[in-house]
């Protein structure tokens, strides 16, 4: 997603450990992701956090903005040090006017996180598969975990390999070819 975003981002460096945004927090700039991978954390009943998704250089920090929100529910921090492009905010809801590119981009990334969420680790927990506590995994059926791992990443990888095959042509501004959904 790096060149959807070059004119008006700046490179920076992320640190492990940094806090990029705290939950009900304004979101006054957007990252993209270069090396750096940045977790989504949410805050459940009873105070514990579970890690709602992981965001490299195939997404976006701050995905709401796209979606018309400025306001994050959820804590990012960064799991591993690396570059990211920054942007302002503003300059990222100009760019987003209705059927630009980049607004596109950014809709077929939501649809993929979307996906995503929906195979997340809360039905591991439920189905009895794993025990999660703040920063402790314990697998509980480790059989019945490999063969749900196996459909969820087939699943996942289908929804960001289709994405990844729409970045030249949604960028390009092209329309999507007949018969293609």
């Amino acid at each position: 997603m790096v060149a959807a975003h070059r004119a008006h981002g700046r490179l920076v460096d992320l640190q492990h450990g940094a806090i990029i945004y705290r939950a009900d927090q304004r979101i006054d700039h957007v990252y993209f992701p270069e090396t750096a991978v940045v977790a989504m954390i949410d805050t459940v009943e009873g105070g514990a956090t579970v890690e709602v998704g992981s965001i490299g250089h195939e997404g976006m920090v701050g995905i709401n903005i796209s979606l018309g929100c400025l306001v994050t529910p959820d804590k990012a921090i960064v799991q591993i040090s690396g570059s990211a492009m920054r942007m302002k905010t503003n300059d990222l809801r100009k760019e987003l006017r209705f059927g630009s590119p980049l607004q596109r981009l950014l809709l077929h990334y939501t649809q993929a996180l979307l996906a995503i969420i929906s195979q997340s680790v809360g039905k591991l927990q439920a189905g009895g598969l794993i025990s999660y506590r703040r920063a402790h995994i314990q697998i509980l059926d480790e059989t019945k975990l490999k063969k749900k791992s196996c459909e969820c990443y087939r699943f996942i990888r289908q929804q960001f390999d289709g994405m990844l095959r729409e970045v030249p042509r949604l960028l390009s501004g092209r329309p999507r070819a007949s018969g293609r959904r």
